[in-house]
């Protein structure tokens, strides 16, 4: 659900803001949400904010799982190559 509302629709979400709410609410908080909101950030070409967001979400005691590591390390080949031209 919060993949859909991110990617599908054309509300201008503050994605740090939303961790926030889910925070103080005591919304569970997974790998999966960390990995659609790490997705997000990198989609949107923050790439420092991913990155945070990891450091957040090891710093709460979770670990960061394949797809999330390939998310950033595909934005980072993007940048790279981009930056080659």
């Amino acid at each position: 659900m919060l993949y859909s509302l991110i990617h599908f629709t054309h509300i201008d979400l503050q994605l740090f803001e939303l961790y926030d709410f889910m925070k103080t609410t005591n919304a569970p908080i997974d790998i999966y949400i960390y990995s659609v909101l790490v997705n997000a950030l990198c989609q949107r070409g923050d790439v420092a904010g991913a990155t945070r967001l990891v450091d957040m979400m090891t710093a709460a005691g979770v670990t960061p799982n394949i797809s999330t590591w390939n998310v950033l390390l595909k934005v980072q080949l993007l940048l790279f190559f981009l930056t080659k031209l």
